[in-house]
């Protein structure tokens, strides 16, 4: 058993394999092993050969696992820790604004942005602002448009929404991040940070979306962030795994799986726990065409007996009348 008494971890000698069970709910998934073998890996790429005796180490952030026909001990790392997201650095908003003031190779004047594919207007948006609070925009406005530095000037952003946009100007010129009204929202977001080199705001969006993990948001977050080669994505990535593999049954009645857009993607790094996940949908599908086949015998009983009922007071009548 895990420490906290939530968690009972399983040698499944036959199987090759190591499993947990939550207690809570009674979900099975693989921790580690598939086939019989000798091979250390990560989650199912590891291979065991008929392991029998388990212990938790002190601290409970790991297994030590026995095998039948092995004289040695091998370690396997829990998942039951949330991965660590980077620390979000403090605000630059004040000294940001002091940088303008006495600079005369700052850019004058205005730009307007055209957002979204319907190249929604954003006007009136000014140079030293955007300058002093985006690496991005400090090196476009100073040196690549550097003969547009004192006019007005329009700048094109397609490849994003309007309410993305405005979450971005509003964090610029206010230093303040509103709650996303969607997951959808904070990763457009999160890549306009990205793009214009807002680390903070990059940082403060990461944040919420770990904070906002849940059976409806995690798999489409992990199918966001697969195959990202950033940090904070792979550590993002590894929360949303782990938060599968420990709610499985919750996340499948969420409906969540439907949502994967890249299934070779999520089928690979899920590992046997795909299946585990397919196999309690098909389960749930099939527990409701059960329950809409038994409403629909009900029903139609309850119509045969309502005929029935119909037609019994005219037979009482006929039955009376002859015997009088």
């Amino acid at each position: 058993m895990s420490s906290d008494g939530q968690t009972l971890f399983v040698s499944d000698e036959n199987n090759h394999k190591i499993k947990r069970v939550e207690v809570s709910t009674g979900t099975v998934t693989t921790l580690a092993g598939s086939t019989c073998g000798d091979a250390n890996g990560v989650g199912i790429t590891a291979k065991f050969k008929s392991p029998i005796g388990l212990a938790t180490c002190q601290g409970g952030d790991a297994l030590v696992v026995t095998e039948v026909e092995k004289m040695r001990l091998r370690c396997v790392t829990l998942e039951s820790s949330q991965p660590e997201m980077k620390e979000v650095p403090p605000s630059t908003m004040c000294a940001d604004l002091r940088k303008m003031a006495g600079d005369a190779s700052m850019p004058r004047g205005t730009v307007t942005f055209l957002v979204g594919p319907t190249l929604e207007r954003f006007e009136h948006i000014a140079k030293p602002l955007l300058c002093v609070r985006s690496a991005y925009f400090d090196s476009m406005l100073r040196f690549k448009w550097q003969q547009s530095q004192d006019n007005d000037i329009e700048i094109e952003e397609p490849d994003t929404t309007p309410a993305a946009f405005e979450t971005l100007w509003e964090y610029l010129s206010s230093d303040t991040l509103q709650a996303s009204p969607s997951l959808q929202h904070a990763l457009n977001v999160l890549t306009l940070a990205r793009k214009y080199c807002v680390a903070r705001l990059e940082a403060l969006v990461l944040q919420s979306l770990q904070a906002g993990v849940s059976a409806e948001s995690v798999v489409p977050l992990l199918d966001a962030v697969a195959g990202s080669e950033c940090d904070e994505d792979v550590r993002l990535f590894e929360q949303c795994r782990h938060f599968i593999l420990s709610h499985s049954g919750d996340v499948v009645r969420a409906g969540a799986l439907d949502d994967v857009h890249e299934l070779s993607i999520a089928k690979g790094l899920l590992g046997d726990s795909w299946h585990e996940l397919s196999d309690t949908r098909r389960e749930r599908d099939d527990a409701r065409r059960e329950r809409d086949e038994f409403k629909r015998e009900w029903d139609e009983s309850r119509r045969e007996q309502e005929r029935w009922r119909a037609l019994v007071p005219d037979n009482d009548d006929d039955d009376n009348s002859d015997d009088d």
